[in-house]
C-alpha cells in the first residue's frame, strides 16, 4: 500500500489594542490589530528521516542524499529559502520525522489585521500601474545584433523557468538558440550537428577533424551544472575529452545558482570557458557573449551548411523545452 500526504492548517487569533497617541485613527478611535498566526503542516507517512539528515534539510545546496538531485533534479535550496522568507516574516519552518514512521513539516506566519472603523477616503490620486510587460530598464542598451553578428546558442537546463528566461534574453539580442534539457541530450546535439556538418565535408572528414575546421551548428553552449541523467560538468567533460572539441571552437559557459568565484577553476578544468550565476540577466549574457562574437564570425561555415532544424525562437522557447525533455 502507498503512503499518503495530509494538509493541516491551525489558525490562533489574539487581540491587540494598540491605543498610543501614533496608534489612533484620525476620528481618535484606538486602533485593534488581532494577531493572526497561521501553522500549516505537511504530514506523510512515508520513509521518514533520520535525525541526522533532518539537520541537513534547511542548510542551502544541500540534499539529504546526493543521489537524489541525480534522480529527481533540483538544487537543494527550496527549504533554505522558504525558512529565509518565513523568518523575515516573523514566522518560522521546522520538521518533525522518524525513520519508518512519515514526515511532518511545518510553517508559522503572524499576520496583523486592523479591525476599527473605516478611514476616511483618501485625498491621495494613485499612480498608474506598473506594466508588467515592460522590459528591463537595461534593455535598451542592448539593442539587437546586426544579422553577420548572429550566434546560434545551444541552452542545456531542466528546468522550464531558466530556460524561459535564458531564451528570451537570446531572442532580444537578435541570437537564434536550441534547447536540451540535461546532459546526454547536449551532447546527442553537439555530436548531430557535428555529424550534419562532416556529411557536407570532404568524405575523409572525421567528426574531429570536423569539429577541428569548425563545421559545428552552434556556436555556443550555456550549460547548467546540476541536471538529472547527466549534470554540466560531466557534459562538458565528455565534450572535450571525447569529440575532441576545444574551447576556442565550441564555447560552453557554466550556468549555476550556486557560483562562488572559488569554484571557477572547477568549471575551467573540465573545458569550460567561463560561468555565470542564476539568475542570469540581460547584461550578463550580453557580457558573456560579445568575446564569441568575432570567433564565431571568422571561422563560420556558410549558414546552408550548417544544421539548423532545431533553432527557435522566444516564444516557443517552453515548447521546445518540453519537446526536448519528452
Amino acid at each position: 500500500a502507498g503512503g499518503s500526504v495530509t494538509l493541516a492548517t491551525h489558525v490562533a487569533v489574539t487581540d491587540v489594542a494598540d491605543d498610543g497617541p501614533e496608534k489612533t485613527l484620525q476620528s481618535g478611535a484606538p486602533v485593534v490589530r488581532q494577531r493572526v498566526v497561521a501553522r500549516f503542516e505537511v504530514i506523510d507517512t512515508g520513509i521518514g528521516i533520520s535525525a541526522g539528515d533532518q539537520a541537513k534539510l534547511f542548510q542551502g545546496f544541500s540534499q539529504t542524499h546526493a543521489s537524489v538531485a541525480r534522480e529527481y533534479g533540483g538544487t537543494g535550496l527550496g527549504l533554505s529559502i522558504s525558512r529565509m522568507i518565513a523568518e523575515r516574516l516573523g514566522g518560522a519552518v521546522g520538521c518533525r520525522s522518524r525513520l519508518g514512521e512519515g514526515s511532518t513539516f511545518w510553517a508559522e506566519l503572524p499576520f496583523d489585521l486592523v479591525a476599527a472603523a473605516t478611514p476616511e477616503k483618501s485625498t491621495t490620486t494613485p499612480g498608474p500601474a506598473a506594466d508588467a510587460s515592460t522590459p528591463h530598464r537595461d534593455a535598451s542598451s542592448f539593442p539587437p545584433c546586426a544579422p553577420e553578428d548572429r550566434l546560434h546558442v545551444l541552452v542545456v537546463d531542466d528546468t522550464e523557468t531558466n530556460v524561459t528566461m535564458l531564451t528570451r534574453c537570446l531572442d532580444r539580442l537578435g541570437h537564434t538558440f536550441a534547447v536540451a534539457s540535461d546532459g546526454l541530450q547536449a551532447i546527442d546535439a553537439v555530436r548531430q550537428s557535428l555529424v550534419v556538418a562532416a556529411e557536407t565535408a570532404e568524405p575523409t572528414t572525421s567528426m574531429a577533424a570536423a569539429a577541428a575546421r569548425v563545421f559545428s551548428a552552434f556556436d555556443v553552449v550555456f550549460m547548467d551544472r546540476q541536471m538529472p541523467r547527466m549534470g554540466g560538468i560531466e557534459a562538458a567533460h565528455f565534450i572535450r575529452s571525447k569529440l575532441e572539441i576545444p574551447p576556442d571552437v565550441l564555447p560552453i559557459i557554466g550556468l549555476t545558482a550556486d557560483y562562488r568565484e572559488d569554484q571557477l577553476g572547477e568549471y575551467l578544468d573540465v573545458g569550460m570557458n567561463a560561468c555565470l550565476g542564476k539568475p542570469c540577466r540581460l547584461h550578463h549574457i550580453a557580457a558573456a557573449l560579445a568575446p564569441i562574437v568575432p570567433n564565431a564570425k571568422k571561422s563560420r561555415r556558410p549558414q546552408q551548411d550548417c544544421d539548423v532544424s532545431t533553432t527557435t525562437t522566444a516564444s516557443s522557447a517552453s515548447s521546445a523545452s518540453s519537446a526536448s525533455s519528452a
